[in-house]
């Protein structure tokens, strides 16, 4: 291999070693006395090797002999030989002409380390040449022009000089021998001369910019070593036969066209050619990969050519400033604007080159009336300025900058303003002002990385991002915060528009304060690099905040004055207002509005607010005042809050929320813990509406959760489903709620000891309360001062199920309007009509508000039996203690349930799911309170015999699971105090911080310093113990999850409610673990959900609140696959029309009860202004179902009349398709 390098101003070399190896033959000599040398040795592509062999005695030589590892494969009697051989491992013997012969072995291994020459002198005019040498071996020395080789054999320092013959390119070789090794150095000297200055210009295919081209000259001289001079209209000058190619920056052009100059010197002998070549005109700054600062001096001239041009001589700083605002000759910068002084501008456009950046590097940069864009904007011959994802990288920051911007426009950047992360040990955090700018088109407006930002203004400005894009159109988020234990406050003032991005604002592990926002028109957009998009899921999102699991401290979102919207006048909607996702950490989500002013308000999203709360964080906060209107026809949701972890505080309050939509899941408010567990939420004063009749979901739900209260709401519903519905948890206040319309005015399913007190009930579908399953624990459900208005069935239906526990109190509930049949109504058996009944004034009249007709007899009571409880309750505001805290019943509780457990009549009456569930609910109650078992042998018989059963096994599954709830509840408050502890310290960090910028006083300085280090490393130990802290509950919670799972895959589950019930509990365990669930467990809930609780229990109201929370779908009574016997649709043994399916599309299956006293009867269907649809004469028949033909009706609410004899019964339906 043979390597060329030019001799000035450095020698370099190409070399080989050479290694001396013992053998066989006879040596007669050392290597060293040997009278040849080896040199030109090269290895070649093919691992082999390429050498020659030189005598030093040609007088007395007589012949080479050449052995390859071994072999012999050569003999000549040349006294020179090239050979190229296929190993390193080679034997040269030469013997001269007495018969003498001196044996070389050698192996060849390539070294580029050679010596270096020293005070290299070459003057091509008179060919002379002189080096020094350090010798420290014997040397053979050849000058390459077929000169006498000379050989140095003594040690030290030397110097050389030969005179050459021609103006010619030699090669100076050196073999040096230290008797183990040879090493053969070259060392090129370059004495060509060519006096001719002609070159030809062109352009470079390499060239990285897209606003200048790249020049390369061919000089007509190949090689020569004469003085060569280029010389360049912008100013640049280099020395040297061969130069860079070059990019003409730092210039103004102005005449279509650039010139160079060549001067070649060769002795006496001078050369000069000028050129001129196209280029653009503009004024240049800049060049692709150069970092270009503002305190700069550029010099350059101006003119046709070299002779007649003037010189300009500035700063880049005063060019910026002189050429930004000449639209003939526009501004182009390249590569990074470095501004390393304070600088201003006002006015100017700056068009900015691909891949170019503005870095401002711990100084002030203030721009107003200034327009940055990509160049590409321009038009014709600036299209290269697009990239395959984007133009130019934007504005960044480096250190403690100062950025002003004002009325300004930035436009087409990766990012528009760029904060990388950037470490801050004082108060003098980054600063950023922008006022009424258009940051248009940038794939980020504003993005922040692990940076502190002071951001002194944030006003009037116009965020646009895919309209205004003009390369790829692909954005993602208009503002993006990503850092720990930061935060940011936009101030406030003049209200900033953002439109046309995936995301408002996006922000991870970072506190924010967004303050005067309209963000609407969002998308979802094509991937792009180096930051991908959020997920199809994850986009048209007003505000993510986001807590990715890595930050365990305390954060916070604050909203005030924001608008949030999807495409104004269009069908579109966005996917949600604002998105709040914790895993770790304690959080505080803020948003207080004025609903006179619409201060927050949300149109047309699918979600106003939705919150997910993993298992190791938790939220407090407020949501207040807000105006929601969601319009999404699938999903619609105003307010959703999913809990994983307990204890959350948020006060929803206050609220207006109007819910359009949500054929799949509509929910005004959605309160869901996955599993029963303690959240003091509050849902206070809001106004929920439910437009759509094809809604499907709830004005407010309440899933699992206790302590909840519900309270001084206004409730509309124009929905065939509960406008209030609450499913298991408890402990919790319905209170003083007005509610209007929907099938059922309040839903309450297996949900105990609440309060439900106060509510107004108006004009239902069907039912004002109808409540299912044990609505008790201990205390029992209170159940007062209601009033149910003009509802169209019974104004309360308890089903089969149903226990609430005993009412005996002088809270009075009013039934206006009775619809003239039984208001109270219990199908349930005798045991459950007990546990419901409500006691009365023995001085009431049976059909008086107080005393309504009822069926049976024991569900009212007209007589006082002590104990009697009397009732002191008020509306207005006051301290919520959910929950019924009074048990109202002359018999305990234990002996109630034991008489549950001895009814066989009741056994008999359910079916075999729901009486498991009954089972295993009085088995946790019994684990609860153990010594019911001392007090009652019913219930210890029952105990001992299903302790080893499915019900007694799954009880002890529900109590691991609260156990788990209250375990991490009380390590999430061990982990609060820690949070709150660092918050203090960090908050009096910052205010010393403030202090240290205002001191002056030397010592008052350092001591201040000192306090801050000192609480800094406080911080920094407080968030050391709390990662600690998290890890080790992290860990323990995954071992009790584990534990979890298995107890639960041990249960001996054979019937399908049981099965049903194990699949729900691992799909909970799952989600604890923060797994997600895969399409078939999604496909489990679905079927499970839609099973009737007869047929399912426990499992069913389970998969319901899941599907609610993984599927957004809404399942209900109606919802079941076989007619169903609850929600105001009594059991056959009363006198009513059964309808279904409901909602319906073509026909409709219609059922009587088996106490219409009629041989014939008439069937009639009116709309909902009283028109007749249809009517049919029916024979009566309680034992077959009758198909009635609607498909020739419209969709929308009917009323079906059943007129038998002088009776008549009604019943509501939807026709849907």
């Amino acid at each position: 291999m043979c390597f060329f390098f030019s001799l000035l101003p450095d020698v370099s070399s190409y070399a080989a070693r050479i290694g001396h190896n013992a053998d066989s033959l006879d040596v007669v000599n050392t290597a060293i006395g040997c009278d040849f040398y080896v040199y030109d040795i090269h290895k070649l592509a093919n691992g082999g090797y390429e050498f020659c062999v030189k005598t030093l005695n040609p007088s007395s030589f007589a012949n080479f002999l050449l052995w390859d590892q071994g072999v012999l494969v050569n003999q000549t009697t040349d006294p020179i030989f090239c050979y190229t051989t296929s190993t390193p491992y080679i034997t040269i013997q030469q013997t001269n002409t007495d018969s003498t012969y001196c044996t070389l072995s050698t192996v060849f291994t390539l070294d580029e380390e050679c010596p270096r020459l020293s005070n290299i002198t070459v003057d091509n005019c008179t060919k002379n040449i002189s080096f020094d040498l350090n010798l420290k071996y014997k040397a053979y020395l050849d000058f390459g022009d077929g000169s006498v080789i000379e050989v140095f054999d003594w040690l030290g320092s030397l110097n050389v000089s030969h005179q050459y013959s021609n103006n010619v390119l030699y090669n100076v070789c050196i073999t040096y021998d230290n008797g183990e090794t040879m090493q053969y150095c070259c060392y090129p000297i370059d004495l060509s001369m060519c006096t001719n200055s002609e070159f030809t210009p062109v352009i470079d295919t390499l060239s990285t910019s897209c606003l200048k081209p790249l020049y390369h000259e061919i000089p007509y001289c190949g090689r020569s070593s004469c003085e060569s001079i280029w010389e360049y209209e912008d100013g640049t000058v280099y020395y040297g036969h061969t130069r860079p190619s070059h990019y003409f920056t730092n210039f103004v052009n102005a005449d279509d066209s650039v010139w160079i100059k060549h001067t070649v010197i060769c002795c006496n002998d001078t050369s000069v050619t000028v050129k001129k070549v196209p280029h653009k005109n503009a004024a240049f700054i800049g060049t692709p990969g150069v970092i270009t600062n503002l305190s700069d001096t550029i010099q350059w001239s101006d003119g046709p050519d070299p002779l007649t041009a003037t010189f300009y001589k500035m700063t880049v700083n005063d060019f910026i400033l002189a050429y930004s605002n000449n639209p003939n000759l526009p501004l182009l910068i390249d590569g990074t604007l470095n501004v390393d002084i304070n600088a201003s501008f006002g006015t100017g456009q700056w068009n900015m080159g691909k891949g170019s950046e503005i870095v401002v590097e711990g100084k002030g940069l203030r721009l107003s009336n200034v327009n940055i864009w990509s160049a590409v904007n321009l038009g014709v011959g600036y299209a290269a300025c697009c990239d395959n994802e984007y133009t130019w990288f934007g504005i960044r920051s480096e250190g403690i900058s100062r950025i002003i911007v004002s009325e300004c426009t930035i436009s087409n950047a990766l990012v528009a303003l760029h904060y990388p992360g950037l470490s801050v040990t004082n108060s003098n955090f980054p600063k950023l002002s922008v006022i009424n700018t258009s940051l248009l088109g940038n794939m980020f407006a504003l993005r922040n990385e692990n940076t502190p930002l002071n951001i002194t203004g944030f006003s009037g400005n116009f965020i646009r991002g895919r309209q205004d894009c003009i390369c790829t159109c692909d954005v993602v988020n208009a503002l993006d915060f990503r850092g720990k234990n930061l935060a940011v406050v936009f101030p406030g003032g003049e209200t900033n528009e953002i439109l046309q991005y995936e995301q408002g604002l996006h922000s991870e592990n970072t506190s924010v304060t967004l303050r005067n926002f309209y963000i609407h028109d969002l998308d979802n957009y094509a991937p792009i690099t180096p930051w991908p998009n959020p997920s199809d899921d994850y986009s048209k999102i007003g505000v993510y905040f986001q807590n990715t699991g890595d930050f365990e401290g305390n954060s916070a979102l604050t909203l005030e004055n924001c608008n949030f919207n999807a495409i104004p006048n269009n069908d579109e909607v966005m996917r949600v207002g604002v998105k709040v996702s914790l895993e770790a950490g304690g959080h505080t989500l803020t948003a207080i509005g004025d609903t006179v002013t619409e201060s927050i308000i949300m149109k047309k999203t699918n979600n106003g607010y939705a919150i997910n709360v993993e298992n190791g964080a938790q939220i407090r906060g407020e949501i207040s005042a807000n105006k929601i209107y969601t319009s999404d026809p699938v999903n619609s949701e105003g307010i959703s809050l999913e809990m994983r972890s307990q204890n959350n505080q948020l006060n929803i309050q206050n609220n207006i929320i109007d819910v359009n939509g949500g054929t799949s899941l509509s929910m005004g408010i959605k309160l869901g813990s996955l599993n029963e567990a303690v959240q003091k939420i509050r849902a206070i004063g809001n106004k929920v509406s439910l437009a759509s009749n094809t809604a499907e979901g709830n004005a407010i739900r309440v899933d699992n959760c206790e302590e909840v209260v519900v309270k001084d709401n206004f409730i509309y519903s124009n929905s065939e489903t509960p406008c209030i519905e609450v499913t298991q948890g408890g402990n919790s206040d319905i209170n003083c709620n007005y509610v209007e319309g929907g099938r059922i005015g309040l839903k309450i399913d297996a949900t105990w000891d609440n309060n439900i007190i106060s509510n107004s009930f108006f004009n239902n579908f069907q039912n004002g309360l109808y409540a299912n399953g044990k609505c008790i624990d201990t205390k029992g459900s209170k159940i007062a001062l209601n009033s149910f208005d003009y509802n169209y069935n019974e104004s309360i239906y308890y089903d089969i199920m149903c226990n609430t526990g005993r009412q005996w109190h002088d809270g009075y509930n009013m039934f206006y309007n009775q619809n003239g049949d039984n208001e109270v109504i219990h199908i349930g058996d005798e045991e459950f009509v007990k546990m419901c009944a409500f006691h009365i004034n023995p001085a009431s009249v049976l059909g008086s508000v107080t005393y309504p007709d009822h069926d049976p007899s024991g569900i009212i009571l007209n007589k006082t039996v002590k104990p009697y409880t009397h009732i002191v309750f008020s509306c207005s505001p006051g301290i919520d203690e959910p929950g019924n805290k009074l048990y109202m019943d002359n018999v305990s509780i234990y002996e109630r349930y034991a008489g549950i457990l001895s009814d066989t009549a009741l056994a008999l009456s359910v079916t075999v799911a729901e009486y498991g569930h009954i089972k295993q609910s009085v088995m946790d109650l019994i684990a609860r309170n153990p010594d019911w078992l001392l007090s009652n042998s019913v219930l210890s018989d029952f105990y001992a015999a299903e302790q080893s059963a499915f019900s007694g096994k799954s009880a002890e599954i529900i109590g691991l699971f609260r156990a788990f709830q209250h375990i991490t509840g009380v390590q999430q408050e061990h982990l609060q105090v820690l949070r709150d502890s660092h918050s203090v310290v960090q908050t009096e960090i910052l205010s010393l911080m403030a202090t240290l910028d205002t001191l002056t006083n030397p010592t008052a300085i350092i001591s201040t310093t000192l306090l801050i280090e000192d609480l800094q490393q406080q911080a920094a130990q407080v968030m050391t113990v709390l990662d600690s802290l998290r890890s080790v509950y992290d860990t323990l919670n995954t071992t009790a999850l584990t534990a979890l799972a298995a107890a639960n895959g041990s249960l001996s589950a054979s019937e399908d409610f049981q099965v049903w019930e194990q699949d729900m509990n691992n799909y909970s365990i799952k989600l604890l673990k923060g797994e997600p669930l895969d399409s078939a467990e999604l496909s489990q809930i679905r079927t499970v959900a839609s099973e009737c609780y007869r047929n399912g229990g426990k499992a069913v109201l389970d998969a319901r609140i899941l599907a609610v929370t993984c599927l957004k779908e809404y399942y209900s009574v109606e919802s079941c696959a076989e007619p169903p016997g609850g929600a105001g649709m009594p059991s056959q043994n009363h006198e009513k029309l059964y309808i279904y399916p409901n909602p319906v599309r073509d026909l409709l299956n219609i059922r009587m009860g088996a106490d219409i006293n009629a041989s014939k009867a008439e069937l009639r269907i009116y709309d909902l202004t009283g028109r007749l649809q249809q009517a049919h004469q029916t024979f009566v028949n309680t034992s077959t179902d009758i198909t009635i033909d609607i498909s020739g009706l419209p969709e929308g609410i009917y009323v079906a009349e059943l007129k038998a004899s002088d009776s008549s019964f009604f019943e509501k339906f939807i026709i849907q398709r």
